[in-house]
């Protein structure tokens, strides 16, 4: 299969999305995870933790920056119901962290 249909891609977008964000390349880091974003709905659709996981760093990339953009996506992952019940349990409470 193609490389952009893997799981490896989406594991490069991470790293290299991560690696930006610590280097305070915020817009680097935003362009990377959200084509993770894309690639992760198109992966596992859009109900799973490995989805949102994606929408998390990207909001913690504009919240290195004190963009309020964060809190929005902060915001909108609570407000989620597609998750699992267990995924919201496990999942959920470091969003109310970055959050809060």
């Amino acid at each position: 299969p193609s490389l952009k249909k893997s799981v490896v891609y989406i594991d490069y977008l991470r790293a290299f999305g991560l690696f930006y964000r610590e280097l305070g390349n915020s817009p680097k880091s935003v362009e990377l995870f959200s084509t993770a974003i894309e690639a992760s709905e198109k992966m596992w659709g859009n109900s799973t933790w490995n989805y949102y996981n994606f929408i998390y760093f990207l909001g913690t990339s504009y919240q290195g920056n004190n963009d309020r953009k964060a809190y929005g996506i902060f915001k909108a992952i609570l407000d989620t119901n597609t998750m699992s019940k267990q995924e919201q349990i496990i999942n959920l409470p470091l969003i109310y962290k970055a959050f809060y």
